[in-house]
């Protein structure tokens, strides 16, 4: 397992079973059946975890490891299609809450009320919002190269990840960790009250001055 290792430490961009099956394990056979192997070998690395994109990466000790508690509202899940309307994000590091990003995002093109409102947002707020480009730029930074937590599903990660390929960002997010806690009803809470909870979720507080709009 030493020569498994090292070859996920040589390439921190991440591995995949089928590069793991044919370089290091030399396995031959139905792809199903090598990767699933290839898979299983993978998992007995500690540290190894595979990331949104299917590849596979040996994780920094926990100490290092920055994680940002994220949430993204939109009008739905297929960017540019939908629209991104607000972004929150909470990043810990060492323990303690480093950086918080909170942006409204306005919109470069007509949209309906009706699903701004579906999505939790005032409509009338989007007005004082910033560019798409500017928020998904920010975003993008705070994001790359830490673990993810989201709510109940990581299709705040999805989300994200699409806008900001259109954009030409490209988000390198290791690993994504899907929180549910009881008697949550997603809709009925604020930006900032969903970053409360994820940073209670991380045993670290919100800092005071991590009010909605503060810049990251």
């Amino acid at each position: 397992m030493d020569a498994l290792e090292e070859y996920l430490a040589a390439h921190p961009g991440g591995v995949t079973p089928a590069e793991v099956a044919r370089e290091v394990l030399h396995l031959s056979g139905p792809p199903g059946v090598v990767e699933r192997i290839a898979r299983e070998s993978l998992g007995r690395i500690p540290g190894a975890a595979p990331g949104l994109d299917g590849r596979w990466r040996l994780s920094p000790e926990p100490e290092d490891r920055p994680a940002v508690a994220l949430v993204v509202r939109a009008t739905g899940p297929h960017p540019p299609l939908d629209l991104i309307l607000e972004i929150g994000a909470a990043e810990v590091r060492g323990g303690k809450v480093r950086r918080i990003l909170g942006v409204l995002l306005r919109p470069a093109r007509p949209f309906s009320p009706e699903a701004v409102r579906a999505a939790g947002v005032d409509p009338r707020r989007l007005a004082g919002g910033v560019s798409p480009a500017e928020a998904l730029s920010r975003a993008a930074a705070l994001l790359g190269g830490a673990d993810t937590v989201c709510f109940e599903s990581a299709r705040p990660v999805r989300v994200l990840r699409r806008a900001c390929a259109c954009a030409g960002l490209e988000v390198d997010v290791p690993r994504t960790l899907v929180l549910a806690p009881p008697l949550r009803r997603s809709r009925c809470l604020p930006a900032r009250g969903t970053l409360e909870h994820a940073a209670a979720a991380l045993r670290v507080p919100v800092p005071e001055s991590g009010r909605a709009g503060d810049r990251a």
